[in-house]
């Protein structure tokens, strides 16, 4: 399930390669569920800040550098190091960041996940000093 926004000329292009059926009946469901769940975005709302504000804490803690964002579930860091060998480092840690974002060839893009995965993630930067 998705969506776009875009200016009408590259909607119409989209649009031209799209299909009437091309969301299955399991996503259907799931997403008309999910529309009408009040109570459930509610909850993931205040999940994803508070998650964010965990995030932004860990840092701040850590003195890392963060690219400014409103209410993302994914973050921009500065990590001082050329990114794939970050990206490198952490998958031998089990840990899966974001992929390069050039020109920003010393920044990781951080998708908050669950806390035992949050708490991998900063286990795995913790240690990436003296590795």
């Amino acid at each position: 399930m998705g969506y776009a926004v875009a200016p009408q000329e590259t909607a119409k292009k989209m649009n031209a390669h799209s299909s009437y059926d091309n969301v299955n009946i399991v996503a259907a469901k799931c997403g008309i569920a999910a529309l009408n769940d009040a109570s459930g975005l509610a909850a993931a709302i205040k999940r994803t800040e508070n998650d964010r504000a965990e995030f932004i804490s860990q840092s701040q803690r850590r003195k890392i550098v963060m690219v400014p964002s409103q209410r993302a579930t994914s973050l921009m860091i500065e990590t001082g190091k050329p990114i794939r060998q970050v990206i490198d480092y952490f998958k031998a840690k089990n840990v899966l960041i974001g992929r390069p974002f050039p020109p920003l060839d010393t920044h990781a893009r951080i998708t908050l996940g669950t806390p035992p995965e949050m708490q991998a993630f900063w286990k795995a930067w913790d240690g990436m000093g003296s590795s």
